[in-house]
């Protein structure tokens, strides 16, 4: 990586207005102990330019030997935590800097005992504790995973187990799913990037978001077969960045109508248990991103069955007359696999000057059940529902 890279690298998350979080090869090593000479060299150009990213060392620690057949201790690996933290604070300018981590694989025994294990000897070093997970291999991964209850339920576990470890050991530290996607491997060709994928991804985020997981960070951007932003030379809907043009995919729009209508309290919600195959999860809606007000609810569903539902929302002091704005997403060409993604019916893509769409809602009727097509996934606001929960939450 040349200066060049590194100046892009962080100019491109200052427009964009993200916090860059770069990982520092921990697999320099003198003996037992990380060398950070080259880490140096970069700290000390990023002081020079004036950057403050945040930091992780390493990558999946807990399985460096079936994947480059090395290995580090987790007190070898707390004792490298340690003297990066050290290098940081004697700089004027990243002292300030985070260092999340370990970046442990999905919750197996051997990996909750390498994630303990460094937590506490590691200390308050970490300022998130971080985790990967993905569902399943990207080279055998088939259609009916994407939608498969079974499947998607793996998350409530290998979470259950992250937050217990985690917690156990440091319990005021916010916990991260600091890698995560739908298929590892660089993702299912064909499926990682195309509608189906939409399942898998806002599922994670509700579920996430119940479990007490602070920040999600999905795999990827750019590059490979999940990737958000295409770099192939196709027909519009183009983005452009400092590389290329790029193409964007269907879970990008996801994400977007996501973040513009998904506050950051969580609801508790309930459905008939016989609807195994409904999902459910409901927020405060975001009223900065929005043009919602205080006090309305966003609830998203997932229907994994191939035919319609009947859905009713109901709140205790409205019973069923409450007016709701519906966000159905739905596959363009009604193919699970396409690679585009239509809003109530319309296609969603760039504007002409290359700006994001405004989202337009469906308004249902008050008081009537709304069918919830198969194979789809929508939000709907509940405009009225004045929730007390609501009235006062803080939005990110």
């Amino acid at each position: 990586m040349s200066a060049h890279d590194w100046d892009n690298i962080n100019t491109f998350a200052s427009v964009v207005e993200w916090q860059l979080i770069f990982d520092l090869n921990v697999l320099l090593r003198n003996h037992l102990r990380w060398d950070p000479s080259n880490a140096m060299q970069l700290l000390a150009y990023t002081m020079h330019r004036g950057y403050h990213p945040d930091f992780e060392l390493g990558n999946e620690p807990d399985s460096l030997k079936h994947a480059v057949n090395r290995t580090v201790s987790s007190k070898d690996l707390a004792m490298d935590f340690r003297m990066l933290s050290r290098i940081l604070k004697q700089s004027p300018t990243l002292q300030s800097s985070h260092i999340v981590g370990p970046d442990v694989t999905r919750s197996k025994k051997k990996s909750l005992k390498y994630l303990k294990n460094f937590l506490y000897l590691s200390g308050d070093v970490v300022s998130a504790v971080t985790m990967h997970q993905y569902y399943v291999d990207g080279r055998t991964a088939t259609l009916d995973n994407f939608t498969d209850p079974s499947v998607l339920n793996f998350l409530k576990g290998q979470l259950s187990e992250f937050v217990e470890a985690a917690k156990e050991a440091v319990p005021a530290r916010p916990l991260w799913l600091g890698e995560t996607g739908s298929a590892w491997g660089g993702g299912a060709k064909g499926l990682s990037d195309t509608y189906v994928a939409g399942f898998m991804w806002l599922d994670k985020l509700g579920l996430a978001a119940q479990m007490g997981i602070d920040v999600v960070i999905r795999q990827t951007f750019y590059d490979g077969h999940y990737a958000l932003i295409d770099k192939e030379l196709n027909p519009t809907p183009v983005i452009w960045s400092l590389m290329s043009i790029l193409i964007i995919k269907s879970d990008y729009w996801l994400s977007y109508v996501y973040k513009t209508l998904i506050g950051n309290t969580v609801l508790k919600i309930s459905s008939s248990p016989e609807l195994s195959h409904l999902r459910l999860y409901a927020h405060c809606t975001n009223y900065r991103r929005s043009a919602y007000s205080k006090g309305s609810m966003t609830v998203f569903a997932l229907n994994l069955r191939t035919h319609a539902i009947a859905l009713e929302l109901l709140q205790q002091q409205h019973v069923g007359n409450l007016t709701v704005h519906q966000y159905l997403l739905s596959p363009h060409g009604n193919s699970l696999t396409s690679r585009h993604v239509d809003l109530n019916g319309e296609r969603l893509q760039l504007n002409t000057d290359d700006s994001l769409p405004t989202l337009r809602p469906h308004h249902l009727p008050a008081g009537r059940p709304i069918k919830f097509p198969g194979m789809t996934f929508a939000f709907y606001v509940l405009v009225d529902a004045n929730a007390e929960a609501c009235m006062d939450n803080k939005i990110w």
